[in-house]
């Protein structure tokens, strides 16, 4: 089998047993799990009938165990299937055994596993194949210590079978403890979504990333493809990819050694992740503030890699669900509270039982929910001048008791990582924010001498995304200083080729940037996409927000990871590839 896909398969299976063993597999995780499997096997077997490879033993594997899946037979039954698939395929061509095999795998192709009736039948044949001919091979032998292990796994089965009314009455199935357990995994709601929590933060925080692998096939072709432009290529009458740009500036060899990371093996596609800053300046001993500021129009900042899409969609969900996806209602005072304004709560205690704050909030964009204006004007209750306010106020409320504390000497000082990000004008309310809280700080210190030693341990990191003040806005936010704010580390993503015209939605001139990534995408910026390729080797199987990827470096960024790129210019390509700009003349000619 290919080793990519038993990797992807190994993953799975090894989450699906845990949280089993966990009882935190509610019905319908494991159908979810299973369709991730099948997907990654048809997706092989795609891949082997294009090479015209189905002859070969690796295309008959992956047909019977997509079959034996499809028909009901469990994710955790794969390492058992794969054995037995072994041990047929090694027996002595022409013995009985043989015969007799080939004849129960095709059992395993074609009958429907959908009652625990139909699966205690298949499991004793299985066990009973293994019994007759465990002399044979060792790999028989192999397979029989497997069979033992599965043929009472009631619990596993219930977990995807709950409404079996076969189940119940099963007694061979000792019923009565598979169904307790079953019973205990669905409402044990608790223990379940903080194990899903954790293996969530688990795949977040992972300091590796494995490239999605190409061909020698595909690398030709994708050099041979057609240019379609985007609607901002298309609005400026860009004629050619960036990708084609970007050889024609920095020469073809530029895309060698992407194309070679591409091409190896599992383990050399493997390279450094930077990204969950926030989570990793809480776990260093930091407390920190996350400000999440929405495009104009959305009611909530677009992630379609967590099920958001910049609006909130309380339908049919559970208060908790909702608080869980969208976050908690922000307090205005006086009782009222904001509708599109949200926060989370991630206290983090080390190892010494000290505590950590991390408190993120998601901020609507301008003039939410009014109709055919929505977002066109710089107004209403999430105007740029009113969340940049918004903002000051929640730094304001982490770092007064913090300030305090220190003055009086009830704990030691320890660095407080301010993250701000922002779209169109979320970017520039993400900026001017930036401005307002450092003011405040400044006041603050200046009527208490004492905490302006302080001021030296507020970090910040900004990332603004195509930052557009818009029409009129842009008559007095048409620039930003930020040169002047002291542990600024700021990120600038801007398109060349949006779809808006300059007169309507002029390019704010950022100042005291130390990164700035130069695209050719439209305005979105690429913030709705998805990284597909990790969704089979991230540890909890959930799709990611697209990174980048640093030709130089060898490195990948995403999300607030951009911070972590080293200072400079970098042009972006389709595919997300960045290759680093090291002279003006480089940049006329891009």
């Amino acid at each position: 089998m290919n080793p990519v896909l038993e990797e992807a398969l190994n993953i799975n299976i090894k989450d699906y047993n845990e949280a089993h063993e966990k009882k935190a597999l509610p019905h319908p995780i494991p159908y979810k799990m299973k369709n991730l499997c099948i997907s990654a096997i048809d997706a092989r077997i795609e891949a082997l009938e294009a090479e015209d490879q189905m002859q070969g033993e690796e295309y008959e594997e992956c047909s019977f165990l997509s079959n034996a899946l499809k028909n009901g037979w469990l994710v955790s039954d794969i390492e058992m299937l794969r054995s037995i698939f072994k041990a047929v395929n090694t027996s002595a061509e022409g013995r009985k055994a043989k015969v007799d095999g080939r004849k129960m795998l095709d059992q395993l192709n074609s009958v429907k596993m959908d009652t625990v009736v139909k699966r205690f039948e298949m499991m004793t044949l299985l066990y009973q194949y293994c019994l007759d001919y465990s002399f044979t091979t060792q790999n028989v032998k192999d397979a029989k210590k497997l069979v033992e292990s599965r043929h009472k796994k009631n619990v596993i089965y219930a977990s995807e079978y709950p409404n079996d009314k076969d189940f119940e009455g099963f007694a061979e199935m000792d019923e009565g403890v598979a169904k307790l357990s079953f019973l205990s995994i669905v409402n044990d709601h608790d223990k379940n979504q903080k194990y899903q929590g954790m293996r969530g933060r688990d795949a977040r925080e992972t300091e590796e990333y494995v490239l999605s692998e190409m061909s020698s096939e595909e690398i030709r072709e994708e050099k041979n493809q057609r240019f379609i432009p985007n609607p901002g290529q298309r609005h400026n009458d860009i004629k050619k990819s960036s990708s084609t740009v970007i050889k024609e500036v920095f020469g073809e060899d530029i895309y060698d050694e992407i194309n070679d990371m591409k091409t190896g093996s599992y383990e050399e596609r493997k390279i450094p992740l930077y990204h969950s800053l926030g989570t990793k300046y809480q776990k260093q001993g930091h407390d920190v503030l996350e400000i999440e500021f929405a495009g104009s129009g959305a009611e909530d900042v677009a992630k379609v890699h967590k099920g958001r899409d910049g609006s909130i969609d309380t339908k049919n969900l559970l208060p908790e669900d909702i608080e869980k996806r969208y976050g908690k209602k922000v307090s205005k005072g006086n009782g009222k509270y904001f509708d599109y304004i949200r926060s989370f709560d991630k206290p983090y205690k080390n190892s010494e039982g000290k505590e950590f704050q991390r408190k993120r909030y998601a901020i609507a964009g301008a003039t939410p929910n009014w109709g055919f204006i929505s977002g066109l004007f710089n107004l209403g209750e999430y105007s740029i001048e009113n969340t940049k306010v918004y903002a000051q106020r929640f730094a304001k409320d982490l770092i007064e008791p913090l300030f305090k504390k220190w003055e009086k000497g009830e704990e030691l000082p320890h660095d407080i990582n301010i993250l701000l990000t922002g779209h169109s004008r979320g970017a520039v309310a993400a900026g001017q924010a930036a401005k307002k809280i450092n003011e405040w700080v400044k006041k603050y210190t200046d009527a208490h001498p004492k905490c302006k030693e302080f001021a030296k341990f507020i970090k910040y990191d900004l990332k603004l995304i195509d930052p557009v003040p818009g029409m009129i806005t842009d008559l007095h936010l048409s620039s930003c200083d930020l040169s002047n704010i002291p542990n600024m580390n700021a990120t600038v993503m801007c398109s060349l080729a949006q779809e808006h015209t300059d007169l309507l939605f002029p390019l704010q001139y950022v100042k005291g940037v130390k990164k700035i990534v130069l695209t050719t995408t439209d305005h979105l910026m690429d913030i709705w996409t998805t990284d597909e390729s990790q969704k089979l080797i991230a540890g909890d199987g959930k799709k990611h927000a697209s990174g980048y990827y640093d030709a130089e470096t060898g490195e990948m960024y995403r999300g607030s990871g951009m911070s972590q790129m080293p200072d400079g210019i970098y042009v972006s390509d389709e595919k997300h590839n960045l290759v680093r700009v090291t002279s003006y003349s480089q940049l006329s000619k891009l």
